[in-house]
């Protein structure tokens, strides 16, 4: 399977990669350790998303890696397939889906889905309801009010793709409570100008962000420490979704289109 083109995930009872192709040969991108070993016998859901330069695998509903592919030439031709190698093994596969829809910004959200701000839809469309769900001590999760299992996340470390150090994608994620990428404090609206708004607190002091300084739609949302700017102020609208009064604009799940 190594010698296949694309993006795979590959997954023992102890260890997992994501891997590529690159110059006729395997190259790792990611990997870690399940702790405990999965167990034998027994179903394990597994789930690989790729958009764009997107890649996120999960496990069990557990988030195992999400980046960006950064490798120019790593292929993306498509092509999708489903097997094991294990000498003498006989895996059964039940419940195999293969989806290539595109839901651009206006569908459900859906796992690897990237923030994006655009203008608020009358009514609030499903790629714009998300809902604060407290887990207790003032933190909580942001969860797609229309799919409940998924959530808004932040990646583990800095995005490449971004030309401020310490900034981090945002990003939909199987909601997972022990993860602490997910793990959000709305704080309390203060009056800043004409309005009455607050940031939301993520990961390492990092605060949800409309990046840079454009109202342009697409503009994505991620992560970085706290300024005080207005493109850091939110207000969470009645009855769902995350409103920026500064920029008219709303926190929306989109494809990850490069």
């Amino acid at each position: 399977m190594d010698a296949l083109p694309g993006t795979w995930f590959s997954i023992t009872a102890t260890d997992w990669q994501v891997k590529t192709r690159l110059d006729g040969a395997a190259a790792v991108l990611r990997s870690g350790t399940f702790a405990p070993p999965l167990a034998l016998a027994a179903w394990h859901s597994v789930r690989l998303v790729v958009r764009g330069s997107r890649v996120v695998a999960s496990v069990d509903g557990v988030l195992a890696a999400s980046f960006n592919n950064e490798i120019s030439n790593a292929p993306r031709n498509g092509f999708a397939a489903i097997g094991a190698v294990a000498f003498g093994a006989r895996p059964l596969f039940g419940s195999l889906t293969i989806n290539a829809t595109s839901s651009a910004c206006s569908g459900v959200p859906r796992e690897g889905h990237l923030l994006k701000q655009q203008p608020c839809a009358l009514g609030l469309p499903k790629a714009q309801s998300f809902d604060f769900v407290a887990q207790g001590g003032g933190v909580g999760q942001l969860v797609a009010v229309f799919n409940e299992s998924l959530c808004v996340a932040c990646n583990r470390s800095s995005d490449p793709v971004y030309r401020y150090q310490n900034t981090r994608a945002g990003f939909i994620a199987l909601c997972n409570a022990s993860d602490p990428r997910q793990l959000f404090q709305v704080e309390a609206s203060a009056t800043v100008g004409p309005y009455s708004a607050g940031p939301v607190q993520g990961p390492d002091g990092l605060t949800l962000n409309i990046f840079g300084s454009s109202d342009s739609d697409n503009i994505d949302i991620a992560f970085y420490p706290w300024q005080g700017s207005s493109n850091a102020h939110w207000v969470q609208q009645d009855p769902y979704g995350f409103y920026n009064p500064f920029f008219g604009t709303c926190l929306t799940a989109c494809d990850d289109v490069q």
